[in-house]
């Protein structure tokens, strides 16, 4: 599905200004588990969600309008391979609702996840930048729904938009660097500060609602087991020691960070 520049631009500004329930209260909404995985946003909402990520939000207005000038709404089932690790040239995605899990390559032959994508994250940013094969598999590990960029739409997106390059680096850049934390959260640290680790490095990546209490991390228990690669046992101890000591606040498939420097305090954990 693809707009005229007006059709955009009206339907951007909806979004904004007259939706019934507004972008700030649907991303919220999103953060918090609060929407229906069956149920996909309207398209506005969907792209003014987008438009508050924090790479968009950091970019020029005429490029994040441009970019999603391009964008369709796109449903997966549970355990859908969304993008394959030999697919090329596949789309960059901006998750809306669910769960993905980002799995690569061990030994050779197995694919092992390594992180879960969480709702208002974008992925896929490798093979729909470069149009090679991906590194990663990207698979759902719940039924919901992504906005989808065509490799080709950002194609003509680099040929065009002047900001392009700049916006692209940005991405990659980010992407890097969560990444090389990520590596470091695991490299020599205990059950414990891995934990707290990966806890510290999403409440950074996730946005604060204004009036929200704390950072919300929207992972389950059995996820923040998967990609710290910690037993489930083990996480459900460490998070009910944070819980106790007010750093965190359980809830239903979701984390909600208080105090986000406590996390990386001198602490010690075992498995």
């Amino acid at each position: 599905m693809q707009w005229d520049d007006d059709d955009f631009r009206r339907r951007l500004q909806v979004a904004r200004d007259k939706s019934i329930l507004s972008p700030p209260a649907w991303t919220q909404m999103a953060q918090s588990g609060g929407l229906a995985t069956k149920a996909m946003p309207p398209m506005v909402e969907a792209l003014a969600a987008a438009r508050q990520s924090s790479w968009l939000a950091a970019q020029p207005a005429g490029f994040g309008d441009a970019l999603l000038k391009h964008a369709s709404l796109r449903r997966f089932d549970k355990n859908q391979i969304i993008s394959g690790i030999e697919d090329e040239g596949s789309s960059l995605y901006f998750l809306l609702q669910g769960a993905v899990e980002m799995l690569v390559p061990r030994s050779g032959v197995d694919i092992h996840p390594v992180h879960i994508v969480s709702r208002l994250e974008w992925f896929g940013e490798y093979g729909a930048i470069t149009g090679r094969s991906n590194f990663a598999e990207y698979r759902a590990r719940t039924a919901g729904s992504a906005l989808a960029i065509s490799h080709a739409s950002l194609l003509v997106l680099k040929a065009n938009e002047p900001g392009f390059h700049d916006a692209i680096i940005a991405l990659l850049s980010t992407v890097i660097r969560t990444h090389l934390e990520r590596a470091a959260a695991l490299a020599g640290n205990d059950a414990g500060n891995r934990i707290r680790g990966r806890l510290f490095h999403m409440a950074g990546a996730a946005k604060q609602m204004a009036g929200q209490e704390g950072i919300v991390v929207p992972l389950s228990q059995e996820e923040i087991a998967i990609v710290t690669a910690v037993s489930r046992a083990t996480v459900s101890k460490v998070l009910k020691q944070l819980e106790d000591e007010g750093i965190i606040r359980l809830g239903y498939r979701k984390i909600t960070v208080l105090k986000r420097e406590e996390l990386i305090a001198d602490n010690s954990g075992g498995d």
